[in-house]
């Protein structure tokens, strides 16, 4: 299982192993009766690329 970083500069995806960057435990129900079956996680990142170019200018 893997979740993903996404760059905000350049849009690059990049995977986040969930053994090195576990996931907290959801809660089993929320509001509305709405019964939880999972989690996503997503990560808004700049990639080193893109601080590079920033830092270079």
């Amino acid at each position: 299982d893997h979740d993903h970083a996404v760059c905000q500069s350049c849009g690059d995806i990049f995977d986040i192993d969930r053994q090195v960057f576990p996931l907290p435990s959801p809660p089993a129900q929320l509001p509305n009766g709405l019964q939880v079956k999972g989690l996503r996680l997503e990560y808004e990142v700049i990639c080193s690329a893109c601080r590079e170019t920033s830092e270079g200018k």
